[in-house]
């Protein structure tokens, strides 16, 4: 047993291994789209390498412990992930058999974006999305937030099993597994608790995005569970590569590691995440909206942005850090904000990407400055 309460015995190594090797062939599956991206010189390819990299490297620190002997995600939280995936792999192979979804060519609104692109100039992603549909994108992308709510339900749902399931029943589970759930149940150690089901949530999300991305990039003609939602937030620029959700995802798993590894700065770290998700979804989706809406005067150095839309993003990239790291790393948190709209932007590296490891690493290295207005701990109920 180690100092969070938990026990990484055989099964947790074992399915830690599992996980990672699930995680590395996802990887391995995705790369041939990546070769093909660059191929056809794709505007998202670097975006993309650089993804499925992470990915590679968040699947190797999955299978292997840390320096206290413990692993990033315990049993029987990785158990969890690998039944959930494997329920989904059924959920969508079983679509692709009774699915009626039309094929791309019928995807009417890509082909109007090229047209009009051709025709008219300017940006395709822009001609290939009305402002109605860039909302619809950015909402999606602000239910990221929303882990917030397993942060409240966590241990309530936990405590609720441990007494129900095996409490009642303790010699039908090993004692590795007993005391796991009971200290995922209790509230001796809730930040252990809230690491745990937030890298529950954020793999259930990986394993449901990839596999729709995979069916879509690799069987382009095969019916399959989301594919009209896909084709309905998707952007020209998107249809040869993976959409930005899968970026966002693989950094943030990655910023949830680098931020909560070291115990002695868990707390802040835990809090520092909460910075890193409101800033990369809150942010981006204001200065998107306003942006588009009332950015006719552009910025001289980045003619992609507007002054309304990046004093939105700033607005909003404080109102999202603030409460969870406090003042000082607030204002960095603006500066790094600004960084990514009006110079990374122009090297075609998605935002949904490096805002959150900028902030992760930002914060990691100035984990002593954090100091939490809403202390995450406020929202476990116990």
């Amino acid at each position: 047993m180690t100092f969070d309460g938990f026990i990484y015995g055989f099964n947790t190594k074992l399915f830690s291994v599992l996980l990672g090797v699930f995680l590395l062939f996802y990887a391995y599956i995705i790369w041939p789209v990546i070769i093909r991206a660059f191929k056809l010189n794709e505007k998202n390819k670097w975006t993309a390498l650089f993804t499925i990299s992470l990915l590679t490297v968040f699947g190797i620190l999955v299978m292997i412990p840390l320096k206290d002997s413990s692993y990033i995600i315990p049993y029987p939280i990785n158990y969890f992930a690998l039944v959930f995936m494997g329920a989904w792999l059924l959920v969508v192979a079983i679509s692709t058999k009774i699915g009626k979804t039309k094929d791309e060519s019928y995807n009417y609104d890509l082909k109007k974006g090229i047209e009009k692109t051709a025709q008219d100039g300017g940006t395709i992603d822009i001609h290939n999305f009305s402002y109605k549909k860039e909302i619809y994108r950015k909402i999606i992308h602000l239910c990221s937030t929303l882990y917030i709510i397993a942060y409240v339900v966590a241990i309530p749902i936990f405590k609720f099993i441990f007494e129900n399931i095996y409490l009642t029943n303790p010699v039908r589970s090993g004692w590795e597994e007993y005391n796991n759930m009971f200290v995922l149940g209790s509230e001796i150690h809730p930040f252990e608790t809230i690491i745990a089901i937030t890298f529950l949530g954020l793999l259930g999300s990986f394993f449901v995005q990839i596999d729709a991305e995979i069916s879509r990039l690799r069987s382009p003609n095969t019916p399959f569970i989301l594919k009209k939602t896909l084709q309905k937030t998707r952007r020209v620029t998107e249809i040869n590569i993976f959409g930005a959700h899968i970026p966002m995802v693989v950094a943030f798993m990655f910023s949830l590691f680098l931020l909560t590894f070291d115990p002695k700065w868990r707390m802040q770290g835990v809090n520092a995440f909460a910075a890193v998700v409101f800033v990369s979804a809150l942010g981006d989706l204001m200065a998107a909206l306003i942006g588009r809406k009332f950015g006719k005067k552009k910025v001289k150095i980045n003619k992609d942005k507007s002054y309304a839309g990046c004093s939105a993003g700033v607005f909003f990239s404080i109102l999202g850090s603030f409460p969870f790291v406090g003042v000082p790393l607030s204002i960095i948190t603006m500066i790094i904000f600004l960084f990514n709209d009006l110079i990374l932007s122009r090297i075609n590296l998605s935002d949904n990407l490096t805002n959150p490891l900028l902030l992760a690493f930002t914060y990691r290295c100035l984990i002593f400055l954090v100091q939490p207005i809403i202390p995450m701990n406020w929202f476990v109920i116990i």
